[in-house]
């Protein structure tokens, strides 16, 4: 079983430690505050996270780094404030925003994930 934190300001990182050992894994610097962690369906070495201007995927190789991966465009990216994510399942996460857009992405199957995904936009919508 696997844990993905943030630890606090002025730093922002994510840390994936592994539960039953209580030892730290990997960390990597997040763009800026983190108000949302997952982990992708049966690949626990693959997390998501979003934030106010941000959402990446991180996958964790084999040399226990943190690799990011952004989901979308680095521009897009910054224009948005994505207020939550979740999988619904291996291959699919959605997004919102706070203006109330819904993207929907699909990983790329071959194999491996964290990163390769391709979005599309929608309308408005929330989770609960």
């Amino acid at each position: 079983k696997f844990l993905a934190v943030q630890v606090g300001a002025p730093t922002f990182e994510l840390v994936y430690c592994k539960w039953e050992s209580e030892r730290v894994l990997a960390r990597v610097r997040a763009p800026s505050l983190v108000t949302r962690i997952a982990f992708q369906p049966g690949d626990a070495s693959v997390i998501s996270a979003s934030g106010p201007t941000f959402l990446r995927t991180y996958k964790l190789g084999q040399n226990q780094q943190l690799r990011s991966s952004p989901v979308i465009s680095m521009k897009r990216e910054a224009a948005d404030h994505f207020t939550d994510h979740v999988w619904l399942d291996k291959t699919t996460m959605v997004a919102v925003t706070e203006s109330g857009t819904g993207l929907i992405f699909r990983a790329e199957e071959s194999g491996g994930s964290g990163g390769g995904a391709s979005g599309s936009g929608g309308g408005a919508g929330a989770g609960g």
